[in-house]
């Protein structure tokens, strides 16, 4: 099953002779192929808990998964939208102002983001 692609929308502002763009991104809803983990906060008991063997397990009420040897529990954020990387990431795009629509990749690390222009939409 294909996943639902994300908008990205540029604007840019002058000032002082000086282009800035800013980046924003529109989820179509939080699933689990967007979905952002964040570490758990319980996860120093964690290393008892969890069978290092395995890398989904539930605990203390919580799905966990191991992400960069690291538990991680989630989240109804969205990797995209709400990723620290966004304005990094849609920069490399180098593109001007406008609407996108975007795919994106989280290495294999599954924590660094990088976008993908699918089809660029009119601004």
């Amino acid at each position: 099953m294909k996943r639902q692609t994300h908008t990205l929308t540029i604007t840019e502002t002058v000032e002082g002779g000086i282009t800035e763009q800013e980046y924003a991104v529109q989820c179509p809803g939080v699933t689990d192929a967007c979905r952002m983990w964040r570490d758990c906060a319980k996860d120093a008991a964690l290393s008892f808990d969890l069978d290092q063997d395995e890398d989904q397990q539930i605990v203390h009420g919580e799905e966990h998964r191991l992400i960069d040897d690291r538990w991680m529990v989630r989240t109804d954020d969205c990797f995209v939208r709400d990723n620290d990387q966004l304005d990094e990431a849609a920069g490399d795009l180098e593109l001007p102002a406008g609407t996108y629509e975007v795919d994106f990749d989280s290495g294999d690390d599954q924590c660094h983001l990088s976008l993908e222009v699918l089809t660029p939409s009119a601004a």
